[in-house]
């Protein structure tokens, strides 16, 4: 027992001494810089982007909306865009309800 012990510990010694001789490998696949931005910003960025337009756009419509007229047509299309893209609301279903218990209380 005490052979095979000391085995082990002479053979992870070696192997912890290799370890730290071996030079770190560089496993970067990005430069520092892609396209002059930081290479931990790029999607970030492109998401930016991508969501700038789309935000000036909302922006202009929300400012010509000033009537709460205006206001309830545009809530009405926004709720049946959200219906459509659920594939809509299931059917209603009747509520029996049934009193299994009472609890008393003060």
């Amino acid at each position: 027992m005490r052979r095979g012990t000391l085995v082990a510990v002479v053979a992870g010694l070696c192997l912890l001494a290799r370890s730290i001789g071996v030079a770190q490998e560089n496993l970067r696949v990005l430069s520092e810089t892609v396209g002059g931005a930081p290479a931990g910003e790029m999607m970030s960025g492109y998401l930016l982007r991508q969501a700038k337009p789309l935000f000036e756009q909302w922006r202009g419509q929300y400012e010509q909306r000033k009537t709460p007229e205006q206001i309830a047509a545009y809530q009405k299309a926004l709720r049946g865009q959200f219906l459509q893209a659920i594939g809509g609301l299931p059917d209603r279903t009747p509520l029996n309800p049934k009193v299994v218990g009472v609890v008393a209380r003060d």
